[in-house]
């Protein structure tokens, strides 16, 4: 049953990787505007697309998987946070709030 599982997960996870930079990659600009973000921000966005899996695959490597998704897990839920204290203060100082 583990063999199994593994042998649909790896195909799924190969196809949502490219899946989820189509959807994302042509709204940076978008989202550049809503927010108020430099351009030189929306760079970094998209080199991070780039080059984050192989970065990601050298750390792998040297460190271990365990460390490497416990500070990729912490830094998501960062980001996360930010972005809705971000979006919360857009919504309060909207007109029609």
């Amino acid at each position: 049953m583990k063999r199994q599982l593994v042998v649909y997960l790896v195909p799924l996870a190969a196809f949502l990787g490219p899946f989820t930079q189509t959807i994302y990659t042509p709204i940076l600009p978008e989202m550049r505007e809503a927010f108020a973000a430099s351009s030189f921000l929306i760079f970094q966005c998209y080199m991070g697309i780039a080059f984050d899996p192989m970065a990601g695959s050298m750390l792998f490597a040297a460190v271990g998987y365990r460390l490497v998704y416990a500070v990729d897990d912490l830094l998501f839920l960062a980001c996360s946070l930010l972005l809705a204290v971000r979006i919360f203060q857009a919504y309060k100082q909207s007109p029609s709030a």
